[in-house]
């Protein structure tokens, strides 16, 4: 059996709760710290004396002695090292290798990401397939916080592409993941998430990438990416919660598909109705690009100081 490993990192949100992700043994314990040094977590001292929700990690080797934590707290069970890189679909056919160890790690990343949005869908919250950018400071009235967007879109849509392609005063903070959290107060903010391939795969000599992901924006728009001329368009209710449910069921989908019919029902209706609790307070429109572009200018066409204070 893997050897305990005992450090454990305290997650602060932008909804005043924390979260401390408690590694139960030497698999989990590697994940959890990929996780906090993307995010630039910080080691919690006595995890049991401080005031937060505990979520264990483990692999299926100590699954048998799983330990919940305090209140019934859920926990983040991780897939085995030896999983095979796919499913042969005729029987009798070879077997496929398993999986190395950067693509086991990714999968377990995504697992406990996703796990980790699972444990605000309580609270309001949702866990997305989508970039996070935050506005330029001119559109906000002076002394007011930061407003960020979302540009919310499947794979290959140009998430990426637009955040390389915004201008100086914009600010990309992730373009790829990120998770949204309901204020108390009834206002929404988004958490910036680690880029995976950027992560451990950082391009020619730079750094791998680091994400302040305690550093939430308060969210202003949800913009939902199409190709086309550049334009903002209006969108309808129910297509943009149909829109925006299928990009939270496809940033969760490595923790989802181990659940019980049971509780993948209860998580698929947590994210519809958070989904609709999100777009009935924050406007949502379809913004047409373009590869050269200024789709920024369309951007800025929906916000006044006016309407952002």
């Amino acid at each position: 059996m893997n050897s305990p490993a005992r450090d454990c990192y305290l997650l602060t949100f932008a909804d005043e709760t924390r979260l401390c992700l408690c590694p139960q043994d030497r698999d989990a314990g590697e994940v959890v710290s990929i996780l906090a040094g993307a995010a630039g977590l910080e080691p919690a001292v006595e995890p049991g004396k401080i005031q937060c929700v505990v979520l264990p990690v483990l692999s299926p080797v100590t699954r048998a002695a799983e330990t919940t934590g305090r209140g019934g707290d859920a926990s983040c069970v991780l897939e085995s090292r030896n999983l095979p890189r796919y499913r042969p679909r005729v029987p009798g056919a070879p077997a496929p290798d398993t999986l190395s160890r950067e693509e086991w790690a990714w999968r377990q990343f995504m697992r406990l990401t996703a796990a980790i949005g699972s444990q605000t869908h309580s609270r309001g919250g949702i866990l997305l397939h989508s970039a996070l950018v935050q506005l330029p400071p001119r559109l906000f009235p002076t002394g007011s916080p930061p407003g960020g967007i979302l540009l919310a879109g499947c794979s290959g849509v140009g998430k990426t592409t637009c955040c390389a392609r915004l201008p100086r005063s914009w600010k990309s903070l992730a373009d790829d993941l990120c998770l949204v959290v309901r204020h108390p107060s009834g206002r929404y903010f988004a958490h910036p998430w680690p880029t995976w391939s950027r992560l451990m795969f950082p391009k020619g000599n730079r750094v791998p990438c680091r994400q302040a992901v305690q550093e939430a924006v308060e969210l202003r728009g949800v913009f939902f990416l199409r190709r086309g001329k550049d334009r903002v368009t209006a969108i309808g209710p129910g297509r943009a919660v149909s829109w925006l449910t299928e990009l939270s069921r496809q940033a969760s989908e490595w923790f989802t598909r181990d659940l019980k019919p049971k509780d993948l029902g209860q998580f698929n209706r947590a994210c519809f109705e958070n989904a609709c609790g999100l777009l009935q307070k924050i406007p949502g429109f379809s913004l047409y690009i373009t590869r050269r572009g200024s789709f920024w200018e369309k951007i800025e066409s929906v916000f006044s100081p006016e309407e952002m204070s």
